[in-house]
């Protein structure tokens, strides 16, 4: 059995403990925080990037409209459950 002079000591620990890592915490938080990125910049720079990067992937595919048939096996997986499609 716990005497009130221990469940009193306890108590003091446990509030020791709860503003330390209540302390801790928001140290952290305020370093997470601290000095914020500077926006991008979108100047000569970027724009000579994006058309190397445009260079690198080559010629565009030609746009067209397409049909796409999925087997019905797709539609029954055990991921999707055993639903009937609308």
């Amino acid at each position: 059995m716990i005497t009130p002079n221990e469940t009193k000591k306890h108590e003091i620990a446990a509030r020791a403990l709860r503003e330390r890592v209540e302390q801790v915490l928001r140290l952290r938080r305020e370093q997470r925080h601290g000095e914020p990125a500077p926006p991008p910049r979108y100047d000569g720079v970027f724009q000579d990037g994006v058309a190397w990067l445009d260079a690198l992937a080559g010629e565009s595919i030609p746009e067209h409209d397409v049909e796409v048939s999925v087997d019905g096996a797709v539609w029954r997986s055990w991921a999707r459950g055993e639903g009937e499609l609308p």
